[in-house]
């Protein structure tokens, strides 16, 4: 399996967002040991815990850091399994390197597997994408064709603009040949890109 590009691995699970995390009765009765452990089962990264002691602080509070931690740590063993690795990787969420090094291996070897099956999927999509344009872009150059030839066979089209259709028709069936020879290359690159994706999909038992 190729081991991902350092910098997913780095990537926050969830975004930072500015919001406070706990109310003013939430700090005066905090059970610190419960919402350790809620963040680490959740895969939040440490900086919870500075966003809680500033939320706290306008109401007088501040964290148990030991029993946060305890609860932390805890939640954390819940968190960094193979199968939540997978998953996370499957909707290609970060992971910021919160696991503990004895269960971090088989957690990120998950993640891995899970984010390789992401990223063929976009692959995919994307071009399934460029393949749905180019054959709109094929009709509408077909029917421009069309309407050319109409016009070129028109007895109210001046022999001059005649000429100059026929220039443009022969360009408009070079750019449709062109445009063919794309079509068949995305085609062949889509087969070959859900060949790849089934392929992971068979190995992770999917």
């Amino acid at each position: 399996m190729r081991l991902l590009p350092a910098v997913f691995l780095i990537v926050l699970v969830s975004a930072l967002c500015g919001c406070v995390t706990l109310n003013k009765n939430e700090c005066l009765y905090a059970d610190w040991q419960a919402i350790g452990l809620e963040d680490g089962a959740k895969g939040r990264d440490l900086s919870y815990l500075s966003r809680h002691r500033k939320a706290c602080a306008k109401h007088g509070v501040s964290p148990d850091t030991d029993l946060y931690m305890s609860g932390y740590e805890m939640g954390l063993v819940q968190f960094c399994t193979p199968e939540r690795g997978f998953s996370l990787g499957l909707g290609g969420a970060g992971y910021s390197g919160i696991c503990p090094a004895e269960l971090e291996g088989d957690f990120l070897s998950a993640y891995q597997q899970g984010y390789e099956i992401y990223q063929a999927e976009r692959q995919v999509k994307k071009i399934a994408e460029r393949l749905h344009d180019q054959e709109n872009y094929l009709a509408d150059l077909h029917l421009e064709i069309k309407e050319t030839k109409a016009h070129i066979i028109s007895d109210k089209t001046p022999k001059k603009e005649r000429a100059k259709l026929l220039k443009d028709l022969d360009m408009l069936k070079h750019e449709s040949e062109e445009t063919r020879r794309v079509i068949h290359r995305l085609k062949q690159h889509k087969r070959a890109a859900i060949d790849y994706l089934n392929m992971l999909r068979y190995q992770a038992g999917l």
